[in-house]
């Protein structure tokens, strides 16, 4: 039996479920790496150009990916899964979403950044991504004082009657 999973657009009364889900998600991702003083302040900056997608099962807020419209893609940020949730179909139904979204608008492609060392990768990839570069981490620390990759991903979307994008 597959779980159905409905996304939306977000409003405002979705805030206090969002940031208890993001609290959870993200304890993960500090287990990895902990975002520079300098790297909070430009997200909390760049938050109000953001629109917000909300993945659910039944009542359940399980999901939500943050993105912005940039001239030449969909920049992905800040996608998060409860991790109660993960493995469930959620990341696929907000990465289709926003597949829909640029595709009715005309946007080519989708992006976004992740640090290597957490897993990232391989979860876009299996979504369609596929990396355009590599660089060193240079806006958060390693919790294990090691080096972090910074991996550069990109989905190309097709037009509504192509067949260009195929997700895994």
């Amino acid at each position: 039996m597959s779980t159905i999973v409905s996304v939306r657009h977000a409003n405002d009364d979705d805030q206090p479920a969002l940031r208890e889900l993001s609290a959870r998600a993200v304890a993960t991702l500090r287990q990895v790496y902990r975002p520079t003083p300098v790297a909070i302040g430009a997200k909390h900056a760049r938050r109000a150009n953001r629109q917000c997608l909300v993945a659910m099962i039944g009542p359940i807020t399980v999901g939500y990916l943050e993105f912005e419209t940039r001239p030449d893609a969909l920049r992905l940020l800040g996608p998060m899964v409860d991790p109660d949730h993960r493995r469930q179909g959620v990341a696929r139904a907000l990465i289709s979403q926003l597949i829909a979204i640029a595709r009715n608008t005309g946007t080519a492609r989708l992006s976004l950044a992740t640090i290597e060392q957490t897993g990232n990768v391989e979860i876009f990839t299996k979504l369609g991504f596929h990396v355009v570069s590599r660089a060193p981490v240079t806006d958060a620390i390693s919790v294990k004082n090691e080096p972090l990759v910074d991996v550069e991903m990109e989905l190309v979307v097709s037009s509504p009657a192509g067949s260009d994008h195929r997700m895994a």
